[in-house]
């Protein structure tokens, strides 16, 4: 059994909730859910995030997993996808009708455009 150490950010947990009872937020990883449910579940005690979408949602393209936000059947223009992997993948969303997409710029950065 492969065990993976997983740091939160001090108020994380704060702002997920704050932030759930403004917007609907939901969580798609390129992971399974046997690895990623245990870290949301951390992330969102309150369980304030009602949608999550795994691996098994992705498209595999050019040999990666790459999210295919039509999957969440809303309008591309009222989604904000966010990103701390390199590069993003979110092209999906980028080539669709608007949206926006906020990548892991640099830690700091990216937080405070969230403010």
């Amino acid at each position: 059994m492969i065990v993976h150490q997983v740091y939160k950010r001090p108020g994380a947990a704060d702002f997920i909730y704050q932030m759930g009872q403004y917007y609907e937020i939901v969580i798609y990883t390129d992971e399974t859910n046997m690895y990623a449910d245990p870290i949301i579940n951390r992330l969102d005690p309150y369980r304030v995030i009602p949608y999550r979408l795994y691996r098994q949602d992705t498209q595999y393209v050019n040999g990666k997993h790459v999210r295919d936000l039509s999957k969440l059947n809303r309008d591309p223009s009222q989604v904000m996808f966010l990103s701390g992997e390199e590069g993003g993948r979110c092209w999906w969303l980028q080539t669709q009708d608007g949206g926006s997409c906020l990548h892991n710029l640099d830690g700091l950065a990216l937080e405070s455009s969230l403010l």
